[in-house]
């Protein structure tokens, strides 16, 4: 709680790092729990070595120990031994709504790829480059992909794609190689 030194008991997130510090999300900031002390990341008005957004809504710890923080409208990457942080801007690609919304998951695929899905769709972040594509979704009948990505969420990568788990359609497939949904 707040007595204990979170900056609010109104959490959203955590996870446990590969160094048991717990990473815990809240909507004022990220609480980093190192054992004997409690770190905290706020958004900093336009300070860009400060988090993106107070509002935050999923974490991931990457192949290399990076945490990653989806927050509401951008995707930051903590550096946990620098305290570096990094943004990536994602775009909707709709010139009238460019915003992305909530930053609902994000994964790594074998090739070190990270998989971001948000209320805008799914985008795909190049992690050398930091450049993003948002992934084109078929315009169906919602029998194969729901037209609301809300539900997504990562679920197993292999070496042909990825599966992710879906409400309400279920789990669906996404080719490395075709670029498709099934």
């Amino acid at each position: 709680t707040t007595s204990q030194g979170l900056s609010t008991n109104d959490l959203t997130a955590t996870i446990k790092d590969r160094n048991n510090n717990m990473w815990i999300g809240s909507n004022n900031g990220v609480n980093k729990h190192e054992g004997a002390r409690i770190k905290i990341y706020n958004k900093i008005g336009k300070d860009s070595n400060s988090i993106s957004s107070a509002e935050m809504h999923c974490f991931f710890e990457d192949k290399l120990g990076f945490i990653w923080i989806g927050t509401t409208g951008c995707l930051d990457k903590i550096n946990p031994s620098t305290n570096f942080i990094t943004h990536y801007t994602l775009n909707s690609g709709n010139p009238l709504s460019p915003s992305i919304g909530y930053i609902l998951s994000i994964t790594q695929d074998k090739y070190d790829s990270i998989w971001v899905s948000t209320n805008a769709g799914f985008f795909k972040l190049d992690y050398k480059t930091g450049n993003s594509i948002k992934i084109k979704i078929p315009e169906t009948d919602g029998s194969i992909l729901p037209k609301c990505i809300t539900g997504y969420k990562p679920g197993i990568t292999t070496d042909k794609g990825i599966w992710f788990v879906t409400s309400p359609v279920g789990v669906v497939f996404y080719d490395y190689l075709k670029h498709e949904f099934f």
